[in-house]
């Protein structure tokens, strides 16, 4: 994850320094926030299933779940034509650009904590439930 990180960084530069694309740093900075939470969840779920469901039922698990997030997000795109959850979606967003960019990194930092923590603890009480 961290090799990836660093090399989209480095292309990102590139692109703007032969002028083919021109990146600010916050839209850096939240591409960046965004692809480390995406790989934080997926190794804090994979984590638990591999260990309750063993390698290859673990890896099914994780192509469901990658599934299941493809379909929601194509849900809700194809719902945003509707009204109640375009408004949802766009008072969220108001209210999360209330906040300064070091509060936001501050609460998906909290968030990744959280999430390693359940993670952990789920790992846990797998392993305590084995017989070797």
């Amino acid at each position: 994850m961290l090799i990836g990180l660093v090399l989209s960084v480095v292309i990102w530069e590139v692109a703007a320094l032969i002028g083919v694309a021109q990146i600010s740093s916050d839209e850096m900075i939240s591409c960046c926030a965004g692809g480390i939470t995406a790989g934080l969840v997926l190794l804090a779920v994979t984590l638990p299933a591999q260990l309750k469901y063993g390698a290859e039922k673990g890896r099914i698990v994780i192509i469901a779940l990658a599934a299941i997030v493809v379909a929601g997000g194509m849900a809700v795109s194809r719902l945003e034509d509707k009204a109640k959850v375009s408004t949802l979606l766009k008072d969220i967003l108001r209210w999360a650009d209330r906040f300064g960019d070091k509060t936001v990194l501050g609460i998906v930092a909290m968030t990744w904590i959280l999430v390693c923590a359940v993670s952990v603890w789920i790992a846990e009480k797998i392993i305590e439930k084995r017989e070797f």
